[in-house]
């Protein structure tokens, strides 16, 4: 088995410049690569030519490999490539349209699900799982297909740090059982698995060796290729009145949950995924009332959520109408609603003037993101509720959010963010770690 990448290039309709740039290289059968980058370099594009999602405008691709599925991708967003009401049903979407038997069918299925610790979640709605576990569907869906060539486009970026340290223990023993991945990832201990690196700059290859030769390029060219950064460190104290009350709280996995959060803090919400991260966010900015216990604000207070699949928020055409979707709702308008807006985009390192004419579905996984995140700072609401605000995103735009966020803490906002890095973790004045809950509740 072979994979050729022969001089490929791409511009996506309505860009100026291409996502993909005379990309040439072989891989043969039993390697595993790790590609780097920052956010809009060319990952995601160039795992779509090799599958076959996009035909490249020049070049070729070709898989020389038996068996009916010679490649497999993990999307970088895993609710896009969910299709079926169940779980197990949507495992078997693949096989199904492949036409393998049933029997063979549901005992692959199975397999899948127990390796990805679904089985038991077999017959739940898709659209009621938490988001990592939409992502550890995404990858059963994939691995039950046997495809001779692998292709994942972060597929840890909604883990925590568990289902992450599993998740690559499985490729490990994938890859040395003999298979062929492709591995597109911002984690330099993901990296270091890998035989192989590719880094990725304004859709070129520019660096194509071992993780050891990698890790020895001097560090200022590897922060301008996007892939190290140095992480903000917190500066100063906060002594201001609580403003966020959680009183005895039960709803979902949470579980007679109490807290208290301060005017102009930062706060990191942590927990393996299903322990509620992304339902406390919910409840407290009242998209979700709990089963009992209260929630209590200030006065003043106000709430605005980036939720965690934040890139689902998009709708609007142009980026910037985007988001000034939410501050021409609240009554902005004119110069104000402008100012706003370009100060948002600015904030999150999305030029105004670069993007606010850019067609959203242009934008890179990483870029949709930080336009959805746009649109909440726009609001400019007393309490940010961020969820998983850098996931996706490449090493220095994650260290750039970090930053956004003291900076908002700055402007006397609290900002409450839910987080699976320990980093990130660091800049806040409280933490808060959930647990799973010990039992179901009936």
């Amino acid at each position: 088995m072979q994979v050729v990448v022969s001089q490929v290039s791409y511009t996506y309709p309505g860009s100026k410049s291409p996502a993909l740039s005379n990309v040439d290289f072989s891989l043969s059968a039993g390697e595993y690569l790790a590609v780097l980058g920052a956010n809009g370099s060319g990952k995601s594009t160039l795992a779509r030519c090799i599958t076959g999602l996009i035909e490249p405008e020049t070049g070729f691709v070709r898989i020389t490999a038996g068996g009916s599925v010679p490649s497999a991708l993990v999307f970088q967003s895993p609710g896009d490539q969910i299709v079926a009401e169940t779980v197990e049903l949507d495992t078997a979407f693949g096989l199904e349209n492949l036409g393998v038997r049933r029997e063979k069918m549901q005992a692959d299925v199975l397999r899948a699900l127990n390796q990805f610790h679904l089985s038991s979640r077999i017959g739940d709605n898709t659209a009621s799982l938490p988001t990592g576990s939409k992502q550890l569907l995404a990858l059963a869906g994939v691995y039950v297909l046997s495809s001779a060539v692998m292709v994942l486009d972060e597929p840890t970026s909604m883990l925590s740090p568990l289902a992450r340290d599993e998740l690559m223990d499985h490729l490990d023993r994938h890859h040395r059982s003999g298979g062929t991945i492709i591995h597109i990832t911002h984690d330099r201990g993901e990296v270091s698995r890998a035989g192989r690196v590719f880094v990725m700059d304004g859709g070129s290859v520019v660096f194509d060796g071992t993780p050891e030769q990698l890790f020895s390029v001097p560090e200022p060219q590897q922060e301008s290729w996007g892939i190290s950064a140095r992480f903000p460190i917190k500066s100063g104290d906060y002594a201001a009145e609580s403003v966020v009350f959680c009183r005895s709280i039960t709803e979902g996995p949470l579980e007679n949950f109490s807290a208290e959060f301060r005017r102009g803090s930062v706060i990191a919400v942590t927990g393996e995924s299903g322990s509620g991260k992304s339902t406390l966010l919910e409840i407290l900015a009242e998209l979700r009332i709990p089963e009992s216990g209260t929630l209590e604000k200030a006065e003043d207070v106000r709430t605005a959520l980036a939720v965690q699949e934040s890139e689902a928020s998009l709708f609007a055409e142009f980026v910037a109408d985007d988001v000034a979707y939410g501050p021409r709702n609240s009554g902005l308008t004119g110069r104000p609603l402008v100012d706003r807006v370009a100060a948002a985009m600015n904030m999150v390192t999305l030029p105004f003037e670069t993007f606010r004419d850019r067609q959203t579905f242009s934008l890179s996984g990483g870029e949709r993101r930080k336009a959805a995140l746009a649109g909440i700072i726009a609001m400019d609401t007393p309490v940010v509720l961020l969820d998983e605000p850098t996931s996706g995103l490449d090493v220095r735009s994650r260290a750039q959010i970090m930053n956004l966020v003291l900076e908002l803490r700055a402007k006397g906002k609290t900002v409450i963010f839910t987080t699976n890095r320990e980093e990130e973790c660091g800049i806040a004045d409280q933490v808060v770690t959930l647990n799973l809950p010990e039992k179901p509740r009936t």
